[in-house]
């Protein structure tokens, strides 16, 4: 039991900290950090109050960012599924009930190949 809580603690700590790393690279990226700046200074003046964070929800630009960065740098990149069916890969027969691992770090950075 100890060591399934440490390694619940210890790898949320863990993903949590890799997601804040990845999310500050990317705000040091050349005009990142002044257009989420542009865009809250934008909104706030439009609504003639200071930002408040029930306010972060409705700014598009930050929202489109947090989103881009972790799709961008996903913390699991691999996935376990059992084939629900046999199905043909290339020409190979993968048998139902065979593990399989979807690289999600390639269809988040190619949509074509997720069919969607």
């Amino acid at each position: 039991l100890l060591d399934a809580l440490n390694l619940l603690v210890f790898g949320a700590v863990l993903d949590s900290t890799t997601s804040f790393t990845w999310t500050l690279y990317a705000l040091c990226q050349p005009g990142i950090c002044a257009q989420i700046h542009d865009e809250a200074c934008e909104f706030a003046a439009r609504k003639n109050n200071p930002l408040a964070h029930a306010d972060l929800g409705e700014l598009e630009w930050l929202d489109c960012f947090f989103k881009e960065t972790m799709r961008f740098h996903l913390l699991g990149p691999l996935v376990p599924r059992a084939a629900g069916e046999s199905f043909q890969l290339g020409d190979s027969v993968v048998p139902k009930g065979a593990l399989v691992w979807i690289n999600q770090l390639h269809l988040s950075q190619h949509p074509e190949c997720a069919g969607a």
